[in-house]
């Protein structure tokens, strides 16, 4: 009877965790880079990754770049620096996390609490140009900008240059790719050749 009992939870706990797994996967809940230990998650990747495609297209009806979209980025191009983008976030995420501790949401917010963000021209342009809620605006772009506006600050009061600082801090960055046309080149990312393996 006991070993019953123990056989019944032990298959239902392998049913849950097979239907976490799967929702996991399915809602992209699973790293296409590793930045220093912390994970990109696919959703965010192919989030920004529509964003700047959006971005793009907008562009390119409103200013008529050419038929051809000559002038716009090719689609491995767009892949290699929006992750490159998100990596940026992850170390400038980190540097501010280490410098101001705790209170960095305080901080943040605090920053953001100067731009009106309930303005419905705002919202109508972040949902034009990005096609984004003006929410997912904000956690996608402007929370980014505001780490390294804190990232700048506290290094310019450390008489430390921010951009020798972000050279360094990509150098340095343990980063694993796990995306099958992208690679880490040990500062940026960059499109894989059709050669290497």
């Amino acid at each position: 009877m006991k070993s019953f009992k123990t056989s019944s939870v032990l298959f239902v706990g392998l049913i849950a965790l097979g239907v976490s797994v799967y929702y996991a996967i399915a809602l992209g809940f699973y790293p296409i880079a590793i930045v220093n230990g912390s994970m990109v998650s696919v959703a965010r990747f192919e989030e920004t990754e529509g964003f700047v495609k959006s971005y793009y297209e907008k562009a390119e009806a409103t200013y008529r770049l050419g038929a051809e979209s000559q002038n716009l980025p090719h689609h491995e191009e767009i892949l290699s620096a929006t992750l490159d983008k998100l990596i940026s976030y992850e170390l400038l995420y980190a540097e501010a996390k280490t410098k101001v501790g705790r209170d960095l949401s305080a901080v943040v917010d605090q920053k953001l609490a100067s731009i009106k963000m309930d303005s419905s021209t705002l919202e109508k342009a972040v949902d034009t140009i990005y096609g984004l809620t003006i929410d997912r605006f904000k956690e996608a772009v402007l929370v980014p900008q505001a780490w390294e506006e804190i990232v700048r600050g506290r290094l310019f009061a450390e008489k430390t240059d921010f951009d020798e600082w972000h050279r360094n801090a990509r150098k340095t960055a343990k980063v694993i790719i796990l995306h099958p046309t992208l690679v880490w080149d040990g500062e940026k990312v960059v499109v894989k050749n059709r050669g290497t393996k």
